[in-house]
């Protein structure tokens, strides 16, 4: 039976420019999963703490690779 190891990251989901426009941090994320993909983790999960309609919170990653 495979064992896993899990890690848990949590990034600033959105940059608020006076309410006017909110967007996800794309570059930021795309180098994360990059980084984390190197290493042998794989995206188990993703959510978003707070309001996205008023782009507070956070986002959560959690990650999962097999025990060595």
């Amino acid at each position: 039976m495979t064992k896993w190891e899990y890690r848990t990251i949590t990034i600033s989901a959105f940059e608020n420019r006076n309410f006017q426009s909110n967007r996800i941090k794309i570059e930021n994320l795309e180098d994360i999963l990059r980084d984390y993909g190197n290493d042998g983790w794989e995206l188990a999960s993703q959510s978003f703490t707070g309001d996205i309609r008023w782009g507070t919170g956070d986002m959560v990653l959690i990650f999962k690779r097999p025990k060595v």
